[in-house]
């Protein structure tokens, strides 16, 4: 039997915002500061296409990105990725990579991931 591990080939950058919970002297919460949490993670990250009937007419492309983990891997929902790069180190995906959900399986972590424009 195989392990998952052997087909993380990519590696990913985490970054955690240290700002979470911080308010300013007006209690308003604190612009994020994202700093790195984990870099150099193991990790297998891609983007599967589908496409979407929004009526009769028109079809959309839905982009969705997922990625596998190790167990031992720091990931929580608040933090984000920030590059994730091939075996050789070429960017596969960059920007500004939320969280939306974790999933622990049997051998590894399953995360739902959502790319946002850089206007965001």
């Amino acid at each position: 039997m195989h392990s998952i591990r052997q087909f993380m080939t990519m590696r990913a950058e985490i970054e955690e915002n240290e700002s979470v919970g911080n308010l300013d002297d007006r209690g308003q919460e604190i612009a994020p500061s994202w700093v790195t949490k984990e870099s150099d993670v193991p990790c297998y990250v891609y983007s599967k296409n589908r496409r979407v009937a929004i009526d009769t007419n028109k079809d959309a492309l839905v982009s969705e990105i997922r990625g596998q983990f190790p167990l031992d891997t720091d990931i929580k929902e608040t933090y984000r990725i920030a590059t994730v790069r091939d075996k050789r180190g070429a960017v596969v995906f960059d920007g500004t990579i939320l969280i939306d959900a974790i999933q622990r399986r049997r051998d590894h972590f399953e995360v739902a991931l959502r790319r946002v424009d850089s206007g965001a």
